[in-house]
């Protein structure tokens, strides 16, 4: 299908094939390959991927096909057949796509005479110039063209990063709210509680589970890891524009440092690994290091402030992280942004949690925190059907390897303390991966996940809760079984795995990305086709104050670095996933101010008598303004006369007069 032309007939080198003659025949059949021609003017759809640092792959199309052809160059890639933009619309399931070819280095290592020679670093609509031929391998379910020639590229496209950007926020009128899988984000420390986090470790064990040595997700030296952490915080600056709350997946689940005496952000590019004290020698509660915030997530907070952006803090649950040592986290800023103290009283984070579900609780579910993570046995109804491959496997005998994180977050619309503020909760989320496996688990995390917002939702109807991160299946109409396709141990398809937050109240705003951009809608690239793993459901009280929600093209459409080799983009291609960013509406309301006021009172900084007087008008004005705007206009200016007088008479601080000023301001109409 991908219309590339037969030059010959070649015999791929064969090394150690099977002595079974079944399997052999097998063998040199899928070592037999034909010579292809790739002609000029095919078109680059997903940046280059790297491999173990020796080995790269570029997705392309023939230039002349119609996909190509589009006006829009936005249009010009593959997305799966679901999506609006596929090349037959309309279908859910359609041809595959089978109009994609990809290209392999083998040739070019031969040509090079090179084995560390790779593919140039292609990303996204870049154009091939020169024609080029290899001969085919299929290796890992894929054909792959081994060109003999070094990819000669026009780059001179469509940048990628200019595809419907994330809009900065208005800081006095919204609030930011960004998901973003960080791609095993492992510092260069061999950490004393891990043993599998660093090279010559001996391997993680725990029942029956194992993550066993050569672990490649450590950077080669601390030089790679600051490189990438300088990166990573320019994307979060410049490309997601320093939102108030970052939910991080895939950070290390590591907690043996603290931030240096020593820092500051003039100091830290000079400390570089040194800008964090680490204890690398006794382990769990005596550890000396130990501030519960996940190292390499803090480290990037640091880096985010040496390069003059906003100061931000890490926080996590050590009982998030799984096996191999990654979890879920967060990045809040210091400036506008609490976590809020838990109360043993709360719906989830409380002492007794109110998540109806048929599995029994972790231990640590009952704990007293912000934030926390949960986690339940498999029910029965689930443990029984798990296999060890396929759609039934089952990482463990919980529904989570990596427990989803909740957080209540309180953002306020300027100062802390001194301005009105939305109280969110977030259930960051890392679903156990490959689509088409894992089904039943999947289903069933999907489906705590709803049980968390309704236990949320049944104490206040009004919450505002986005359950985001990366759900490793992609939304509806879109799936990994077609309907009516057999799915072993399960039925057919379609799969459906997020059918328990379709059904509850949450709303996926992938839907609305679709809408207003749809060439932009997707977050991870696979095999050439861009596609959705990363999203973020809101519930109605949040919903209702959505402004944007945006997937920024900073990673997905560009190449992955090789080993030894600079980066050609700067901060793009640092991830796998493109991170997601939704903008909320911040504006002061009446209910709001009246809870400054109450905020204001508690703290000591207004008299309650006062108080009254100030809720009073804020009252009257909210009565009149849907029918008398001008008489609410009026109450209001009285209002503001008020609060100058209890500032000249000391009965409150000039911070507190102005941040009120500013909040009523706002309330006219």
């Amino acid at each position: 299908d991908s219309g590339l032309d037969v030059d010959s007939t070649v015999d791929i080198a064969e090394i150690d094939p099977p002595d079974d003659a079944a399997d052999s025949t097998r063998y040199h059949r899928r070592h037999l390959g034909m010579q292809l021609r790739v002609p000029a003017g095919s078109l680059v759809v997903g940046g280059r991927d790297v491999f173990s640092g020796t080995d790269a792959e570029v997705w392309a199309i023939r230039g002349d096909h119609p996909v190509a052809e589009r006006d829009n160059p936005y249009h010009r890639r593959v997305f799966r057949d679901a999506h609006p933009l596929d090349n037959k619309p309309g279908d859910a399931f359609d041809d595959g796509n089978g109009y994609r070819f990809v290209l392999g280095s083998i040739g070019v290592k031969g040509t090079a005479n090179d084995p560390d020679a790779v593919l140039a670093p292609a990303k996204t609509l870049d154009t091939i110039t020169a024609a080029n031929r290899g001969g085919v391998s299929l290796s890992f379910g894929k054909y792959t063209v081994n060109v003999a020639d070094q990819l000669t590229l026009n780059t001179s496209g469509a940048d990628p990063s200019k595809n419907a950007p994330v809009r900065p926020a208005d800081r006095k009128r919204e609030l930011g709210i960004a998901a973003y899988n960080v791609e095993n984000l492992y510092d260069y420390r061999d950490s004393p509680n891990s043993g599998c986090d660093f090279a010559g470790n001996p391997g993680c064990f725990e029942d029956g589970d194992s993550v066993r040595p050569p672990f490649d997700y450590v950077p080669a030296d601390d030089a790679e890891y600051q490189a990438r952490m300088a990166r990573m915080a320019a994307q979060i600056r410049r490309d997601l524009h320093s939102p108030d709350v970052l939910m991080a997946q895939e950070t290390e689940a590591q907690d043996v440092c603290r931030i240096s005496p020593d820092w500051t952000p003039q100091t830290g590019p000079a400390l570089g690994a040194d800008r964090l004290d680490c204890d690398l020698v006794n382990t769990g509660d005596d550890n000396t290091r130990s501030d519960g915030r996940p190292d390499s997530l803090q480290e990037l907070a640091l880096v985010i402030a040496e390069q003059g952006g906003p100061s931000y803090h890490a926080t996590f649950d050590p009982d998030a992280g799984d096996l191999r040592g990654i979890t879920t986290a967060y990045l809040h800023r210091a400036d506008r942004v609490e976590l809020l103290p838990a109360y043993a009283d709360h719906p989830v984070l409380g002492s007794d949690p109110g998540i109806e579900y048929d599995g029994a609780p972790s231990p640590f579910v009952s704990d007293v925190q912000n934030p926390k993570a949960f986690n339940a046995a498999l029910p029965a109804r689930v443990a029984d059907r798990c296999t060890s491959s396929g759609a039934t496997a089952c990482d463990g005998s919980n529904v989570f390897s990596r427990g989803p994180l909740v957080g209540l977050f309180r953002i306020w619309r300027q100062q802390i303390g001194l301005s009105t503020w939305t109280d969110v909760h977030l259930v960051d989320n890392h679903f156990s991966s490959g689509p088409d496996n894992r089904v039943l688990q999947r289903t069933e995390q999907a489906a705590y996940n709803s049980r968390i917002a309704a236990a949320i939702l049944a104490d206040d109807p009004g919450a505002r809760i986005l359950i985001g991160g990366d759900f490793n299946v992609f939304p509806r109409p879109d799936d990994p079984y077609r309907p009516g396709e057999p799915i072993s141990g399960i039925g057919d398809g379609p799969s459906d795995q997020l059918k328990a937050l379709y059904d509850s109240s949450m709303t996926n705003l992938y839907d609305t990305m679709l809408d207003r951009s749809p060439a932009s809608t997707y977050t991870f690239g696979f095999q050439g086709q861009a596609q959705t793993l990363d999203q973020m459901w809101v519930s109605p009280g949040l919903l209702g104050t959505l402004i944007d929600v945006r997937s920024a093209k900073i990673n997905v459409d560009w190449p992955a670095d090789a080993s030894g080799e600079a980066p050609a983009y700067g901060r793009f291609g640092v991830s796998d996933h493109d991170p997601e960013a939704a903008l909320f509406s911040a504006v002061a309301t009446f209910g709001g101010v009246r809870a400054l006021v109450r905020h204001l009172v508690e703290a000591g900084e207004l008299a309650s008598d006062d108080a009254d007087s100030v809720v009073a008008k804020l009252d009257a004005a909210e009565r009149l303004l849907p029918h008398q705007p001008r008489a609410a206009t009026n109450v209001l200016d009285a209002l503001d006369r008020e609060l100058v007088s209890l500032g000249k008479d000391g009965k409150l601080s000039p911070e507190a007069v102005a941040a009120l000023r500013a909040e009523v301001w706002q309330l006219r109409p």
